[in-house]
Formats: structure tokens, C-alpha cells, sequence
């Protein structure tokens, strides 16, 4: 394991453990939606709230945080959150923990948690990639996680409780990291846009936050050296030069002016 990716298990591993230092799980009525579905998916294959609501008076007002659709009973809120925790739920779900409301707060506390503590990980490492570009020492990039783990709200909202933040900001953090990245270029847009998607599907308002990274990606994208030879030679077929010859004089202009491009 390289050392940043040491100090990135390091933090997250202490964000863990400090953001389950209250041993309890806090938040409020539309997070019950994503303590249930993990736990109604693995023991009965469902994405609903039926079992919840079977008994329900048809004359009274539904709770805020659930919906009346059709024959079923559904979540108001977006159903990312609930599908990420589920790694968290298998086990002790799967082996009989059962789906007492102590059960399925303190699993749904872990998978919050752990979301975050992951998002501290990640900012660390978007971080020092930013450091190493603009010659920084990675004092800073210990620091700029540090003042997130402890200094917002992800400490005393996101870890606590699982609503949409801890997974967003999770996505929004690998997203950027990605995008600073140099090394495996086309990967790492992949999983940038990846990432994006993850964000909004699990808070769909970070939807202008996915626009900004996608034109960021769009105007640091990099170029196929290989495909902008074939390009050039479709046009210009007697020129004399063969595709890969053409194809490493790109790349090696590109280089020369700082551009990125995948390999010839």
C-alpha cells in the first residue's frame, strides 16, 4: 500500500471511530425510510414500506417522509442512500439480527458513518493531488481534511444519521479526486462521472454541483492522440505519414504544451 493511501485508510479509520464515539444514532423522521429499505430488500426482495403501512387507516395523513403510489407505499425521498448501505446490513440482516428499530438505527449509524469517514479519505487524497500540482507541501492536505472531518457538518449531521449527505458528499469526493488525477486519465473520468452520479442520486439538489464537474471534465478532458491522427489523415490521406507516426508527434506536441493526452 502507497503511503498516501496509508494515511487515507489512517484518517478514515479515525473518522470512524470518532463519529461513533456517542455509540447512538441521531437524526429525525425522514431517515426511516433509508434505516427500513435495507433491511425490507435483503429479508423480503422489496423496495417499498408496505409491511409498515399495511394497517394503516386509509382516512388519515400519511408521515411526511412516505408516499401513497399506487398499491404501494414508497419512500419521498431518493432510494441511493438505503442501496449503498446494504454492504453494512448484509451481514447481521442475513445471519438474524432481526428488524427491531435498536437494530436497524445502529446499522444504519455504521453505514452513515463509515460513508463519511470514506468522504475524508477521499477529500484527503482530491487534496493532496492538488497539493502535489500546485508544489504544496501535504501539511496542507492533511489539514484540509482534518478541518472537514471535524469542522462541518459532517461530524454532527452526515456520520449521524442516514440521509442523503454522507453519500453525496462521498460521491462529490471521489469525483474529485478523479478529475485531479493524471495517471489513468480515461479511468478517471469514468469514475468521476460515476461518482457525480452517485451524488445526485443520492441528493438530487447537488444537480448544479454534477454541471460545474461535468464542464470542468469537458475542458480538461483528455485527447486521443490516435484518434486525432485518424482525423487528420481521413482528410488529408497523401500527406505520407502513417497513422502512429502522426499519432506520437501529436502527443508529443501535446506534452510539450502541457496538454493531456492518451497514449499514442
Amino acid at each position: 500500500m502507497s503511503h498516501p493511501a496509508r494515511v487515507a485508510a489512517a484518517l478514515a479509520l479515525a473518522s470512524f471511530v470518532l463519529y461513533n464515539a456517542n455509540i447512538r444514532e441521531i437524526s429525525s423522521q425522514d431517515t426511516v425510510p433509508n434505516r427500513v429499505l435495507p433491511y425490507e430488500l435483503l429479508q423480503h426482495g422489496r423496495l417499498d414500506l408496505d409491511r409498515l403501512f399495511q394497517e394503516w387507516p386509509a382516512a388519515d395523513p400519511l408521515p411526511f417522509w412516505i408516499q401513497h403510489v399506487g398499491p404501494h407505499y414508497r419512500s419521498s425521498y431518493p432510494l441511493a442512500p438505503a442501496l449503498l448501505a446494504i454492504p453494512v446490513y448484509a451481514g447481521p440482516v442475513l445471519l438474524g439480527a432481526g428488524d427491531s428499530w435498536v437494530v436497524l438505527n445502529a446499522l444504519s449509524k455504521l453505514a452513515s458513518s463509515l460513508l463519511a469517514a470514506l468522504s475524508v479519505a477521499f477529500v484527503y487524497l482530491a487534496a493532496r493531488e492538488l497539493a502535489r500540482r500546485e508544489a504544496i507541501d501535504e501539511g496542507a492536505a492533511l489539514a484540509t481534511a482534518a478541518v472537514y472531518a471535524l469542522a462541518t457538518p459532517t461530524w454532527a449531521v452526515a456520520s449521524q444519521g442516514l440521509w442523503g449527505h454522507a453519500p453525496a458528499q462521498l460521491g462529490l469526493a471521489v469525483s474529485l479526486w478523479a478529475l485531479l488525477r493524471s495517471e489513468t486519465p480515461r479511468a478517471s473520468l469514468v469514475l468521476a462521472g460515476l461518482a457525480a452520479g452517485v451524488m445526485v442520486a443520492s441528493r438530487p439538489s447537488t444537480g448544479l454541483v454534477a454541471m460545474v464537474i461535468a464542464g470542468f471534465a469537458r475542458e480538461h478532458r483528455p485527447l486521443n492522440a490516435r484518434y486525432e491522427a485518424k482525423l487528420i489523415l481521413k482528410h488529408h490521406p497523401d500527406s505520407g505519414v502513417t497513422e502512429e507516426e502522426l499519432a506520437a508527434t501529436i502527443a508529443a506536441m501535446a506534452k510539450e504544451r502541457g496538454l493531456t493526452f492518451l497514449g499514442a
